[in-house]
């Protein structure tokens, strides 16, 4: 084809599985930003965009913990259908809840703990999560905090059970998904306020 330029390379077989893995991730990004942003049903957009994640990335939920100024509650959630949905239980919970998550947050970026069972027995201050956790099947957790245009953070993306090993790369999902939902948070937060 004129004025094309092509540049033809060859990669080991980790390095191939290893782009295709980007380009899906990067794809399923695209995916999920257009659901968010152009539809202008809030609880809908929300609601498909965690189902999409959750699909995706075969996760058991996919939820986003809203922050309030002293409790945080899961108004948006998706549920696989072998699983109960969280959001009955976590209503208008305490933040001190989450204090060994964000304390664990304050030196890294996201939090992937891959064996809560275990992470409980040597977290003292995780017993009564890891509890939590037992008695809803929940084995494992992956979590990125969504912050604010002040780097606050606003509220957390949340996926139980996955276990990475699907074509999409969910650390990187998640990080790259969590300014849209802060985004969605904000615009809705904005329409509320005019209304």
């Amino acid at each position: 084809m004129p004025n094309c330029v092509v540049t033809v390379f060859a990669l080991d077989e980790g390095g191939e599985s290893e782009i295709k893995r980007i380009a899906a991730t990067d794809a399923e990004f695209f995916e999920v930003s257009q659901q968010l942003l152009n539809d202008r049903r809030y609880f809908s957009s929300m609601q498909k965009a965690l189902r999409e994640i959750g699909d995706v990335t075969l996760a058991s939920h996919a939820l986003l913990l809203e922050l309030g100024a002293d409790s945080f509650t899961i108004n948006y959630e998706w549920a696989a259908p072998y699983v109960a949905p969280l959001n009955t239980q976590l209503e208008n919970i305490s933040k001190r809840f989450l204090e060994p998550i964000e304390r664990l947050l304050a030196r890294q970026n996201y939090l992937d703990i891959a064996d809560i069972a275990k992470f409980a027995e040597e977290e003292a201050d995780f017993a009564e999560q890891g509890d939590f956790c037992a008695k809803n099947d929940i084995d494992r957790i992956l979590l990125v905090p969504v912050k604010n245009d002040f780097g606050e953070i606003q509220a957390y993306l949340l996926l139980t059970n996955v276990y990475d090993k699907g074509e999409i790369n969910s650390v990187s999902l998640l990080q790259h998904l969590a300014p849209v939902f802060s985004k969605k948070l904000r615009d809705t937060a904005l329409r509320i306020k005019q209304d």
